[in-house]
């Protein structure tokens, strides 16, 4: 998922690993790796808001 996309659902990591990225001032920032058990893009549905990240997968995922 892409930062500034419609958030319309999250995710549960039940394998692989995880990047999560924020672009600010045209700066892309690593902010963390998620693992299983880790779950994201709950920020945009919580608050009705576009994406606040990018995540992408660094190995094969698994994800609920």
């Amino acid at each position: 998922m892409r930062q500034g996309d419609v958030a319309d659902r999250f995710y549960v990591i039940d394998a692989g690993t995880m990047r999560v990225t924020q672009q600010r001032d045209g700066v892309e920032a690593e902010l963390r790796e998620l693992g299983p058990g880790a779950l994201f893009g709950e920020i945009g549905l919580l608050r009705n808001v576009p994406r606040t990240a990018t995540v992408s997968a660094t190995t094969p995922a698994v994800l609920y």
